[in-house]
């Protein structure tokens, strides 16, 4: 919360706590959350590899655990950083890879966010 308030360092330093944390405890779902909304701090194209990066490091998490909602969640914030680069055959993969699962899951509020997204890159 503090992030979206326009303190993005303090909010980082919160989130980076809560993510050792996480791994202080072995709590995997809550690494992969902590990652997947740090890496949306560095998003907005303030540092797009950042975001990737960390987003990649939740999608391992989250394929371990079997969590395919986040999964999906992380692969939207990954999609957006390489449609912020202006890569856009690589966010619609990404976008197109969230939906699928979002289907799967049933979470189709989701899905017609991320269809919305899809529709935007093209």
């Amino acid at each position: 919360m503090t992030g979206s308030t326009g303190a993005l360092e303090k909010g980082r330093a919160e989130i980076t706590q809560a993510l050792e944390l996480y791994r202080s405890v072995n709590d995997r779902a809550g690494e992969g959350l902590a990652l997947s909304i740090l890496g949306l701090t560095y998003s907005s194209k303030i540092d797009e590899d950042k975001t990737i990066e960390l987003q990649r490091q939740a999608i391992e998490i989250y394929d371990t655990i079997g969590d395919r909602h986040s999964k999906a969640i992380a692969l939207n914030v990954w999609a957006t950083a390489y449609e912020n680069l202006n890569e856009y055959a690589l966010a619609l993969a990404k976008y197109q890879e969230a939906l699928g699962l979002f289907e799967e899951v049933g979470a189709l509020d989701l899905a017609a966010v991320t269809t919305f997204q899809i529709r935007r890159v093209y």
